[in-house]
Protein backbone atom coordinates (compact mmCIF):
# COMPACT_ATOMS: atom_id res chain seq x y z
CA UNK A 1 0.00 0.00 0.00
CA UNK A 2 1.03 2.88 -0.67
CA UNK A 3 2.51 5.63 2.15
CA UNK A 4 -0.14 8.73 2.51
CA UNK A 5 2.12 10.80 3.34
CA UNK A 6 4.38 10.24 1.07
CA UNK A 7 1.10 10.60 -1.78
CA UNK A 8 -0.08 14.06 0.61
CA UNK A 9 3.62 15.84 -0.92
CA UNK A 10 4.69 16.07 2.76
CA UNK A 11 8.21 17.25 3.32
CA UNK A 12 11.34 15.17 4.57
CA UNK A 13 14.27 15.79 6.81
CA UNK A 14 16.47 13.84 4.59
CA UNK A 15 15.84 16.56 1.35
CA UNK A 16 18.47 18.68 0.93
CA UNK A 17 19.16 22.67 0.77
CA UNK A 18 19.11 24.23 -2.62
CA UNK A 19 21.08 27.72 -3.18
CA UNK A 20 19.16 30.64 -1.77
CA UNK A 21 16.50 28.53 -0.51
CA UNK A 22 14.58 24.89 0.65
CA UNK A 23 13.51 21.95 -1.67
CA UNK A 24 10.37 20.08 -0.78
CA UNK A 25 8.16 17.61 -2.05
CA UNK A 26 5.74 18.87 -4.73
CA UNK A 27 2.37 18.98 -2.57
CA UNK A 28 -0.71 20.50 -3.50
CA UNK A 29 0.58 24.05 -2.69
CA UNK A 30 3.65 23.46 -5.07
CA UNK A 31 1.58 22.92 -7.58
CA UNK A 32 -0.49 25.68 -7.30
CA UNK A 33 2.36 28.37 -6.80
CA UNK A 34 1.02 30.18 -3.78
CA UNK A 35 2.22 33.63 -2.67
CA UNK A 36 2.55 34.89 0.65
CA UNK A 37 0.33 37.23 1.79
CA UNK A 38 3.25 39.86 1.37
CA UNK A 39 4.47 39.15 -2.08
CA UNK A 40 7.72 36.74 -0.47
CA UNK A 41 8.14 33.77 -3.19
CA UNK A 42 9.91 30.83 -2.46
CA UNK A 43 10.32 27.56 -4.38
CA UNK A 44 11.14 27.22 -8.16
CA UNK A 45 12.33 23.91 -8.62
CA UNK A 46 14.20 23.72 -5.29
CA UNK A 47 16.02 26.84 -6.01
CA UNK A 48 13.62 29.81 -4.33
CA UNK A 49 15.12 32.90 -3.47
CA UNK A 50 14.17 34.61 -0.09
CA UNK A 51 12.85 38.48 -0.59
CA UNK A 52 11.48 40.28 2.81
CA UNK A 53 11.30 39.25 6.06
CA UNK A 54 11.68 36.14 8.52
CA UNK A 55 9.69 32.97 7.27
CA UNK A 56 8.03 30.50 9.44
CA UNK A 57 9.86 27.40 8.70
CA UNK A 58 6.57 25.25 8.57
CA UNK A 59 5.75 22.19 7.48
CA UNK A 60 1.55 20.76 7.46
CA UNK A 61 0.78 16.98 7.02
CA UNK A 62 -2.14 17.43 5.46
CA UNK A 63 -4.37 19.87 3.22
CA UNK A 64 -6.54 20.20 6.13
CA UNK A 65 -3.78 21.34 8.54
CA UNK A 66 -2.01 23.91 5.90
CA UNK A 67 -5.88 25.74 5.81
CA UNK A 68 -5.67 25.22 9.55
CA UNK A 69 -2.48 26.70 10.08
CA UNK A 70 -1.02 28.57 7.41
CA UNK A 71 2.48 27.89 6.70
CA UNK A 72 5.32 28.55 4.39
CA UNK A 73 5.83 25.71 2.30
CA UNK A 74 9.79 25.85 0.44
CA UNK A 75 10.52 24.63 -2.66
CA UNK A 76 8.76 22.68 -4.97
CA UNK A 77 7.62 24.33 -8.30
CA UNK A 78 5.43 27.05 -7.56
CA UNK A 79 5.39 30.07 -4.62
CA UNK A 80 3.88 29.60 -0.88
CA UNK A 81 2.14 31.69 1.04
CA UNK A 82 3.38 32.41 4.61
CA UNK A 83 1.90 31.68 7.66
CA UNK A 84 0.24 33.00 10.53
CA UNK A 85 2.54 31.13 13.25
CA UNK A 86 5.36 28.83 14.36
CA UNK A 87 5.25 25.47 15.47
CA UNK A 88 7.56 23.34 16.84
CA UNK A 89 9.31 19.95 14.92
CA UNK A 90 10.82 16.72 15.93
CA UNK A 91 12.51 14.82 13.56
CA UNK A 92 12.56 10.65 12.51
CA UNK A 93 14.19 8.96 10.32
CA UNK A 94 15.75 10.17 6.82
CA UNK A 95 12.68 9.74 4.54
CA UNK A 96 10.07 10.64 7.24
CA UNK A 97 7.65 13.59 7.66
CA UNK A 98 8.69 16.83 10.06
CA UNK A 99 6.22 15.88 12.58
CA UNK A 100 4.55 18.72 14.98
CA UNK A 101 6.17 18.19 18.82
CA UNK A 102 2.35 18.27 20.19
CA UNK A 103 2.00 14.80 17.88
CA UNK A 104 3.79 12.57 19.26
CA UNK A 105 1.71 9.58 18.24
CA UNK A 106 1.66 9.10 14.49
CA UNK A 107 -1.36 7.12 14.38
CA UNK A 108 -2.86 9.56 16.60
CA UNK A 109 -6.01 11.70 15.08
CA UNK A 110 -8.00 14.45 16.01
CA UNK A 111 -10.99 16.17 14.91
CA UNK A 112 -11.18 18.54 11.87
CA UNK A 113 -12.89 21.46 11.73
CA UNK A 114 -12.79 21.58 8.22
CA UNK A 115 -12.81 18.24 6.57
CA UNK A 116 -15.86 15.37 6.91
CA UNK A 117 -16.14 12.08 8.94
CA UNK A 118 -14.57 10.64 6.00
CA UNK A 119 -10.98 12.53 6.58
CA UNK A 120 -10.95 11.41 9.44
CA UNK A 121 -11.61 7.78 9.06
CA UNK A 122 -8.22 7.95 6.18
CA UNK A 123 -6.14 8.99 8.65
CA UNK A 124 -6.72 6.25 11.11
CA UNK A 125 -5.63 3.77 8.23
CA UNK A 126 -2.86 6.10 7.15
CA UNK A 127 -1.45 6.08 11.07
CA UNK A 128 -1.80 2.57 10.68
CA UNK A 129 0.41 1.67 7.75
CA UNK A 130 2.81 4.93 9.69
CA UNK A 131 3.20 2.46 12.66
CA UNK A 132 4.30 -0.29 11.29
CA UNK A 133 7.77 1.99 9.61
CA UNK A 134 7.90 4.74 12.51
CA UNK A 135 8.38 3.70 16.31
CA UNK A 136 5.50 5.54 18.55
CA UNK A 137 6.58 7.65 21.45
CA UNK A 138 9.46 9.25 22.53
CA UNK A 139 11.32 6.71 23.91
CA UNK A 140 11.42 4.94 20.70
CA UNK A 141 12.13 8.15 18.06
CA UNK A 142 15.57 7.56 16.45
CA UNK A 143 18.51 10.36 16.53
CA UNK A 144 16.65 13.81 14.51
CA UNK A 145 18.99 14.54 11.35
CA UNK A 146 21.87 17.74 12.75
CA UNK A 147 22.93 18.17 9.89
CA UNK A 148 19.35 19.47 8.38
CA UNK A 149 18.72 21.20 11.25
CA UNK A 150 22.22 23.00 11.39
CA UNK A 151 21.36 24.07 7.69
CA UNK A 152 18.10 25.41 9.00
CA UNK A 153 20.07 27.58 12.06
CA UNK A 154 22.77 28.88 10.11
CA UNK A 155 19.93 30.05 7.32
CA UNK A 156 17.58 31.76 9.99
CA UNK A 157 20.99 33.26 11.67
CA UNK A 158 22.10 34.81 8.12
CA UNK A 159 18.08 36.00 7.26
CA UNK A 160 18.21 37.75 10.85
CA UNK A 161 21.67 39.25 10.10
CA UNK A 162 20.33 40.90 6.93
CA UNK A 163 17.29 42.02 8.48
CA UNK A 164 18.64 43.58 11.05
CA UNK A 165 21.17 45.72 9.05
CA UNK A 166 17.70 46.95 6.73
CA UNK A 167 16.58 48.21 9.99
CA UNK A 168 19.39 49.56 11.40
CA UNK A 169 18.57 53.15 10.81
CA UNK A 170 14.85 52.36 12.11
CA UNK A 171 16.31 51.01 15.45
CA UNK A 172 18.77 53.88 15.81
CA UNK A 173 15.51 56.41 16.03
CA UNK A 174 13.75 54.01 17.70
CA UNK A 175 16.46 54.11 20.43
CA UNK A 176 16.59 57.67 20.88
CA UNK A 177 12.68 57.90 21.83
CA UNK A 178 12.17 55.11 23.98
CA UNK A 179 12.02 54.84 27.55
CA UNK A 180 15.56 55.56 29.02
CA UNK A 181 14.74 51.89 31.10
CA UNK A 182 14.13 50.04 28.37
CA UNK A 183 17.16 48.40 25.99
CA UNK A 184 16.77 47.78 22.26
CA UNK A 185 17.87 43.80 21.16
CA UNK A 186 21.47 44.32 20.19
CA UNK A 187 21.52 47.57 20.54
CA UNK A 188 26.02 48.77 21.92
CA UNK A 189 26.00 51.45 24.41
CA UNK A 190 29.61 53.17 24.19
CA UNK A 191 29.13 55.46 26.64
CA UNK A 192 28.83 55.08 30.56
CA UNK A 193 24.84 55.04 30.96
CA UNK A 194 24.72 58.09 33.05
CA UNK A 195 25.88 60.56 30.00
CA UNK A 196 24.30 58.90 27.66
CA UNK A 197 21.07 59.50 30.00
CA UNK A 198 22.50 62.89 30.41
CA UNK A 199 22.24 63.38 26.66
CA UNK A 200 19.06 62.20 26.07
CA UNK A 201 17.60 64.15 28.60
CA UNK A 202 18.60 67.28 27.24
CA UNK A 203 16.86 68.90 24.01
CA UNK A 204 18.72 68.52 20.97
CA UNK A 205 20.17 71.70 19.60
CA UNK A 206 19.30 73.66 16.52
CA UNK A 207 21.57 73.84 13.83
CA UNK A 208 21.94 77.35 13.76
CA UNK A 209 25.27 77.65 12.28
CA UNK A 210 27.18 74.47 10.15
CA UNK A 211 30.02 73.42 8.73
CA UNK A 212 29.60 71.35 6.01
CA UNK A 213 32.73 69.69 4.77
CA UNK A 214 31.49 68.32 1.46
CA UNK A 215 34.98 66.55 0.31
CA UNK A 216 38.24 65.72 2.00
CA UNK A 217 40.38 66.15 -0.91
CA UNK A 218 42.72 69.36 -1.44
CA UNK A 219 45.28 70.46 -3.71
CA UNK A 220 47.71 71.68 -0.07
CA UNK A 221 49.67 69.47 2.02
CA UNK A 222 49.20 71.81 5.18
CA UNK A 223 51.26 69.91 8.17
CA UNK A 224 48.62 70.35 10.68
CA UNK A 225 45.22 69.70 8.86
CA UNK A 226 42.68 68.32 10.81
CA UNK A 227 40.33 67.01 7.77
CA UNK A 228 42.27 64.67 5.76
CA UNK A 229 41.97 63.19 2.74
CA UNK A 230 40.72 60.25 4.15
CA UNK A 231 38.11 59.40 1.25
CA UNK A 232 37.68 60.68 -1.94
CA UNK A 233 34.04 60.71 -1.43
CA UNK A 234 31.42 63.49 -2.42
CA UNK A 235 27.40 63.64 -2.15
CA UNK A 236 25.42 63.81 -5.83
CA UNK A 237 24.35 67.32 -5.76
CA UNK A 238 20.57 66.87 -5.59
CA UNK A 239 21.06 64.95 -2.66
CA UNK A 240 23.13 67.67 -0.82
CA UNK A 241 20.31 70.00 -1.88
CA UNK A 242 18.16 68.02 0.26
CA UNK A 243 20.52 67.92 3.36
CA UNK A 244 20.62 71.64 3.12
CA UNK A 245 16.49 71.65 3.23
CA UNK A 246 16.23 69.45 6.06
CA UNK A 247 19.27 71.34 8.14
CA UNK A 248 17.12 74.64 6.74
CA UNK A 249 13.76 73.43 8.43
CA UNK A 250 15.43 72.32 11.75
CA UNK A 251 16.73 75.69 11.94
CA UNK A 252 19.81 76.50 10.12
CA UNK A 253 20.65 80.33 9.68
CA UNK A 254 24.35 80.11 8.47
CA UNK A 255 25.87 77.13 6.49
CA UNK A 256 29.89 76.85 5.74
CA UNK A 257 30.61 75.22 2.87
CA UNK A 258 34.40 74.08 3.66
CA UNK A 259 37.15 71.00 3.00
CA UNK A 260 39.43 69.41 1.48
CA UNK A 261 39.47 72.38 -0.81
CA UNK A 262 35.69 73.07 -1.95
CA UNK A 263 36.81 74.66 -5.37
CA UNK A 264 38.61 71.58 -6.55
CA UNK A 265 35.21 69.98 -7.04
CA UNK A 266 34.00 70.81 -10.66
CA UNK A 267 36.24 73.25 -10.88
CA UNK A 268 33.98 75.71 -8.11
CA UNK A 269 30.54 74.67 -10.12
CA UNK A 270 29.73 71.90 -6.94
CA UNK A 271 30.03 74.58 -4.16
CA UNK A 272 28.71 77.34 -6.58
CA UNK A 273 25.41 75.58 -7.18
CA UNK A 274 25.52 74.93 -3.54
CA UNK A 275 25.92 78.55 -2.21
CA UNK A 276 23.40 79.60 -4.69
CA UNK A 277 20.72 76.73 -3.96
CA UNK A 278 21.46 78.36 0.00
CA UNK A 279 20.56 82.39 -0.96
CA UNK A 280 18.02 81.30 -3.44
CA UNK A 281 15.83 78.63 -2.53
CA UNK A 282 16.64 78.42 1.02
CA UNK A 283 17.23 82.19 1.53
CA UNK A 284 19.73 81.60 3.98
CA UNK A 285 20.87 84.52 5.49
CA UNK A 286 23.88 83.97 5.67
CA UNK A 287 25.91 81.44 3.28
CA UNK A 288 30.24 81.28 3.86
CA UNK A 289 33.01 79.17 2.10
CA UNK A 290 36.49 78.70 3.23
CA UNK A 291 39.16 78.26 1.07
CA UNK A 292 42.81 78.19 0.60
CA UNK A 293 41.92 80.44 -2.42
CA UNK A 294 44.53 78.90 -4.96
CA UNK A 295 41.44 77.52 -7.54
CA UNK A 296 39.26 80.75 -7.08
CA UNK A 297 38.78 82.43 -10.81
CA UNK A 298 37.67 85.68 -11.58
CA UNK A 299 34.48 84.28 -13.78
CA UNK A 300 33.58 82.38 -10.39
CA UNK A 301 32.37 85.99 -8.81
CA UNK A 302 30.82 86.78 -11.67
CA UNK A 303 28.40 83.52 -11.86
CA UNK A 304 28.13 83.16 -8.43
CA UNK A 305 29.29 86.12 -6.13
CA UNK A 306 25.93 87.28 -5.70
CA UNK A 307 24.85 84.85 -3.20
CA UNK A 308 27.96 84.47 -1.22
CA UNK A 309 27.84 86.50 2.02
CA UNK A 310 31.67 85.80 3.24
CA UNK A 311 34.63 84.47 1.51
CA UNK A 312 37.33 82.92 4.04
CA UNK A 313 41.23 82.55 2.75
CA UNK A 314 43.13 80.32 5.08
CA UNK A 315 46.53 81.94 5.20
CA UNK A 316 48.72 81.18 8.16
CA UNK A 317 52.28 83.65 7.32
CA UNK A 318 52.96 86.48 5.30
CA UNK A 319 56.25 85.11 4.75
CA UNK A 320 56.14 82.83 1.81
CA UNK A 321 59.01 80.42 3.34
CA UNK A 322 56.68 79.67 6.14
CA UNK A 323 53.96 78.89 4.19
CA UNK A 324 56.26 76.04 1.84
CA UNK A 325 57.28 75.03 5.54
CA UNK A 326 53.72 74.75 6.42
CA UNK A 327 52.73 73.14 3.17
CA UNK A 328 50.22 75.71 2.08
CA UNK A 329 51.08 75.88 -1.44
CA UNK A 330 51.17 74.13 -4.63
CA UNK A 331 53.46 74.69 -7.95
CA UNK A 332 55.04 78.30 -7.75
CA UNK A 333 52.06 80.28 -7.11
CA UNK A 334 52.45 82.80 -4.74
CA UNK A 335 50.11 82.70 -1.65
CA UNK A 336 50.83 85.94 -0.08
CA UNK A 337 49.66 87.61 -3.70
CA UNK A 338 47.15 85.42 -4.28
CA UNK A 339 45.83 86.37 -1.21
CA UNK A 340 45.46 90.44 -2.26
CA UNK A 341 43.95 89.45 -5.39
CA UNK A 342 41.30 88.06 -4.20
CA UNK A 343 40.98 90.67 -1.25
CA UNK A 344 40.43 92.88 -4.28
CA UNK A 345 37.70 90.71 -6.15
CA UNK A 346 35.63 90.49 -3.07
CA UNK A 347 35.31 94.26 -2.86
CA UNK A 348 34.45 94.30 -6.54
CA UNK A 349 31.25 91.53 -6.26
CA UNK A 350 30.57 92.88 -2.52
CA UNK A 351 31.71 89.65 -0.81
CA UNK A 352 32.78 90.17 2.65
CA UNK A 353 36.27 88.79 3.12
CA UNK A 354 37.85 87.36 6.41
CA UNK A 355 41.23 85.22 6.89
CA UNK A 356 41.68 82.20 8.82
CA UNK A 357 45.15 81.56 10.48
CA UNK A 358 46.66 78.42 12.50
CA UNK A 359 49.03 79.83 15.39
CA UNK A 360 51.74 76.86 15.29
CA UNK A 361 55.36 76.26 16.21
CA UNK A 362 56.72 77.71 12.46
CA UNK A 363 54.85 81.28 12.65
CA UNK A 364 54.05 81.62 16.49
CA UNK A 365 56.72 84.48 16.49
CA UNK A 366 55.67 85.99 13.89
CA UNK A 367 54.30 89.45 13.95
CA UNK A 368 51.41 90.65 11.36
CA UNK A 369 50.03 93.46 12.60
CA UNK A 370 50.42 95.72 9.61
CA UNK A 371 49.46 93.06 7.11
CA UNK A 372 46.14 92.31 8.28
CA UNK A 373 44.99 95.79 9.00
CA UNK A 374 46.22 96.54 5.10
CA UNK A 375 43.78 93.34 4.14
CA UNK A 376 41.17 94.89 6.62
CA UNK A 377 39.35 91.80 6.56
CA UNK A 378 35.54 92.10 8.32
CA UNK A 379 36.99 88.94 10.61
CA UNK A 380 40.55 87.59 11.58
CA UNK A 381 39.86 84.28 12.95
CA UNK A 382 43.03 82.99 14.90
CA UNK A 383 43.31 79.44 15.80
CA UNK A 384 45.28 77.18 18.09
CA UNK A 385 47.26 74.01 16.33
CA UNK A 386 44.65 71.08 17.66
CA UNK A 387 45.19 67.41 17.63
CA UNK A 388 42.92 65.50 16.37
CA UNK A 389 43.45 61.61 16.46
CA UNK A 390 42.65 59.85 13.63
CA UNK A 391 43.40 62.86 11.27
CA UNK A 392 46.57 64.52 12.38
CA UNK A 393 47.74 62.46 15.15
CA UNK A 394 48.23 58.80 15.80
CA UNK A 395 48.76 55.44 13.67
CA UNK A 396 45.99 55.19 11.48
CA UNK A 397 46.15 59.53 10.56
CA UNK A 398 47.52 61.28 7.16
CA UNK A 399 49.64 64.11 9.56
CA UNK A 400 51.73 64.44 12.06
CA UNK A 401 51.13 67.22 13.45
CA UNK A 402 52.23 66.96 17.11
CA UNK A 403 55.68 69.37 15.69
CA UNK A 404 53.24 71.65 15.01
CA UNK A 405 51.56 72.10 18.40
CA UNK A 406 52.26 74.90 20.88
CA UNK A 407 51.33 75.43 24.67
CA UNK A 408 48.37 77.77 25.83
CA UNK A 409 51.42 80.14 27.21
CA UNK A 410 52.42 80.78 23.47
CA UNK A 411 49.19 81.16 22.04
CA UNK A 412 48.58 83.92 24.26
CA UNK A 413 51.55 85.87 24.30
CA UNK A 414 50.41 85.57 20.16
CA UNK A 415 47.26 87.23 21.11
CA UNK A 416 48.65 89.54 22.93
CA UNK A 417 50.83 90.65 20.10
CA UNK A 418 48.12 91.29 17.98
CA UNK A 419 45.62 92.79 20.73
CA UNK A 420 45.25 95.85 19.14
CA UNK A 421 43.76 94.38 15.55
CA UNK A 422 40.20 94.88 15.58
CA UNK A 423 38.49 92.22 13.88
CA UNK A 424 40.97 89.73 15.83
CA UNK A 425 38.82 86.67 16.89
CA UNK A 426 40.84 84.17 19.20
CA UNK A 427 39.90 80.72 19.57
CA UNK A 428 41.85 78.33 21.61
CA UNK A 429 42.07 74.84 21.72
CA UNK A 430 39.09 74.11 24.48
CA UNK A 431 37.14 76.87 22.57
CA UNK A 432 37.19 75.26 19.00
CA UNK A 433 37.15 71.29 20.32
CA UNK A 434 32.92 71.27 20.56
CA UNK A 435 31.85 74.70 19.52
CA UNK A 436 31.38 73.81 15.87
CA UNK A 437 28.69 71.61 14.27
CA UNK A 438 30.66 69.85 11.67
CA UNK A 439 28.96 67.50 8.66
CA UNK A 440 30.95 65.72 7.00
CA UNK A 441 31.09 64.42 3.28
CA UNK A 442 28.23 61.66 3.82
CA UNK A 443 26.61 64.41 6.15
CA UNK A 444 27.18 62.72 9.59
CA UNK A 445 28.03 64.94 12.25
CA UNK A 446 31.43 64.22 13.88
CA UNK A 447 31.58 64.41 17.62
CA UNK A 448 35.11 65.52 18.84
CA UNK A 449 34.96 65.28 22.88
CA UNK A 450 36.81 62.06 22.78
CA UNK A 451 39.58 64.02 21.16
CA UNK A 452 38.66 62.45 17.76
CA UNK A 453 35.95 62.68 15.31
CA UNK A 454 33.51 60.22 15.58
CA UNK A 455 30.31 60.07 13.40
CA UNK A 456 26.56 59.86 13.97
CA UNK A 457 24.31 58.63 11.45
CA UNK A 458 23.83 60.83 8.30
CA UNK A 459 20.72 63.08 8.67
CA UNK A 460 19.94 61.62 4.65
CA UNK A 461 18.84 58.45 6.92
CA UNK A 462 17.63 59.33 10.39
CA UNK A 463 17.18 62.91 10.29
CA UNK A 464 18.58 66.24 11.44
CA UNK A 465 16.84 65.64 15.44
CA UNK A 466 18.47 61.96 15.67
CA UNK A 467 21.95 62.67 14.15
CA UNK A 468 22.58 66.29 15.96
CA UNK A 469 21.89 64.24 19.45
CA UNK A 470 25.26 62.43 18.91
CA UNK A 471 27.34 65.50 17.75
CA UNK A 472 28.39 66.37 20.92
CA UNK A 473 27.79 70.06 20.23
CA UNK A 474 28.06 72.51 23.01
CA UNK A 475 25.83 74.91 22.22
CA UNK A 476 27.00 77.45 25.14
CA UNK A 477 30.87 77.67 23.92
CA UNK A 478 29.76 78.05 20.52
CA UNK A 479 27.96 81.21 22.19
CA UNK A 480 30.40 81.97 23.90
CA UNK A 481 33.09 82.19 21.69
CA UNK A 482 31.19 84.63 19.17
CA UNK A 483 29.89 82.18 16.90
CA UNK A 484 26.70 84.22 16.12
CA UNK A 485 27.84 87.28 14.69
CA UNK A 486 26.72 89.38 11.88
CA UNK A 487 26.64 87.39 9.17
CA UNK A 488 24.67 88.20 6.45
CA UNK A 489 26.15 91.05 3.97
CA UNK A 490 23.00 92.54 3.37
CA UNK A 491 23.84 93.99 7.38
CA UNK A 492 26.76 94.89 7.19
CA UNK A 493 27.79 98.29 6.73
CA UNK A 494 31.67 98.47 4.42
CA UNK A 495 33.17 100.28 2.39
CA UNK A 496 33.41 97.23 -0.80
Amino acid sequence: MPDPLKARGAQTCSQPRAVGGFRGGRGREAALGRRDTGGHTWGGEGEGKYRGSVPSFVSARTENETERFPAVRHGGAGRARRGGGHRAFKCGTPGTSLQPASRAEPGRTEPSRDQPNQVQSNRVQAGASERQRIPSGPSRAEPCNWAVLGRLLSVGRAVLAALRGRLGALCWSLALSLPLSLSLPGWRDSAPRPEREREWEDAAPTPTSVNYHFTRQCNYKCGFCFHTAKTSFVLPLEEAKRGLAMLKEAGMEKINFSGGEPFLQDRGEFVGKLVQFCKQELELPSVSIVSNGSLIRKQWFEKYGEYLDILAISCDSFDEDVNILIGRRQGKKNHVENLHKLRQWCREYAVAFKINSVINRFNVEEDMNEQIKALNPVRWKVFQCLLIEGENSGEDALREAEKFVISDEDFDRFLDRHKDVSCLVPESNQKMRDSYLILDEYMRFLNCRNGRKEPSKSILDVGVEAAIKFSGFDEKMFLRRGGKYVWSKADMKLDW
